[in-house]
């Protein structure tokens, strides 16, 4: 029998007064898996049907199915890629991990294609920037917002956490290949009413295609100045930590950051998909005490004794800023999270990283470490 907390409970009761078809909107390592493993308990559901986007979400799912005794031979856990073209199926419940990923206008054709008597969609963050959260109301599924970080932290669901932010400056050279970006930029984003949408569908036009090149050089431009690498030792050798996490957005830089971390005699993992789980397994086991990694690790990750966590890219997406933060807080006795964001100074990323962490508390802005 699971014992939770009250504010899960709740969460419970709120899925069960909407029909039992309901997105649970809960922080990062709040015990979303935990909920939905109650309720399969609780019910006595013959098929169950429970989506992923990664394989490494199917390990986490196979795990708690045998932590918690359920009945594997009732419940089938996959991959959305696998099972999107599928019709006509029936299940009695559709459990839907990170369910934002399902609401894509290729992925979604499954929900409206087969038949669920009950739907339970998990996620931090149900917003989507083209909007297409609206289709749940064509499921009749409704969206619970219930729990905060600092509700989860007074249940003692989620650990104690801060979140600094530290400025870096472009390279002399960085700067003006940032400065050639952003001009051509300003010039020519405006005859496609700034509009991404308008400005992919005329990419069979020159300008457009030189404007997405741009686009994505800023992006790797601020995502792996090399100016941050320092900023990253330095938070490495003067917090006391037990296991840390670090963030980027390019392969490239992951391995830069190792090598760099290498140089001045710091051991560490790198953790992407073109490597295997070695690192994993090391960090796991308490071989390295550093992971970096890029994407692969944003969702369902659970170490929990992982205390510190450093983007070096940072979004303007909530949702992976949840994420990543998420990973730190896995409840421990006395555990006090820290991540630390590093963005460079008066440019996008600066404003990308404010539209992230909008809402979130606990915020220093420092000048240096």
């Amino acid at each position: 029998m699971l014992k939770l907390k009250p504010l899960q409970q709740q969460s419970i009761n709120s899925w069960k007064n909407n029909s039992n078809r309901a997105v649970l909107v809960m922080p990062t390592g709040s015990g979303k898996t935990v909920v939905a493993s109650e309720i399969m308990q609780k019910h006595d559901y013959q098929k169950v049907l429970i989506l992923v986007n990664t394989n490494h979400l199917i390990d986490h799912w196979n795990n708690f199915i045998e932590k918690f005794k359920l009945d594997s031979n009732k419940i089938t856990v996959s991959t959305i890629q696998s099972n999107y073209k599928n019709t006509n199926q029936e299940y009695d419940l559709l459990i839907g991990d990170e369910a934002h990923r399902l609401l894509s206008p290729e992925y979604s054709k499954f929900l409206f294609s087969n038949k669920f008597q009950d739907i339970l969609f998990l996620t931090c963050d149900i917003t989507r920037y083209d909007g297409r959260e609206e289709i749940l109301k064509k499921l009749n599924v409704s969206i619970i917002k219930e729990v905060t970080h600092q509700q989860a932290i007074n249940q003692k669901l989620l650990s104690e956490f801060s979140i600094i932010n530290i400025g870096a400056n472009l390279t002399e050279g960085e700067e003006i290949k940032y400065e050639q970006c952003m001009n051509y930029i300003r010039s020519n984003f405006g005859k496609f009413k700034y509009n991404f949408n308008i400005l992919k569908s005329f990419l069979f036009e020159p300008t457009a295609k030189e404007l997405i090149r741009r686009f994505q050089l800023r992006k790797q431009l601020l995502s792996s100045s090399i100016n941050k690498l320092d900023i990253i030792l330095k938070i490495i050798q003067q917090e006391k930590f037990t296991k840390c996490i670090i963030f980027c957005e390019y392969i490239d830089y992951a391995e830069t950051i190792q090598t760099y971390l290498r140089n001045n005699d710091i051991n560490s993992g790198v953790y992407h998909s073109k490597t295997n789980d070695t690192a994993i397994t090391d960090f796991r086991n308490n071989k390295i005490n550093i992971l970096i990694t890029c994407k692969a690790l944003d969702e369902g990750f659970d170490i929990p004794s992982a205390d510190l966590a450093i983007i070096a890219s940072p979004t303007q997406q909530s949702r992976r800023v949840i994420q990543r933060l998420g990973r730190i807080l896995r409840y421990q006795e006395g555990k006090e999270a820290k991540l630390y964001n590093i963005y460079v100074r008066n440019t996008k990323e600066e404003q990308w990283l404010v539209t992230g962490i909008k809402g979130l508390k606990n915020v220093r802005w420092k000048q240096n470490i």
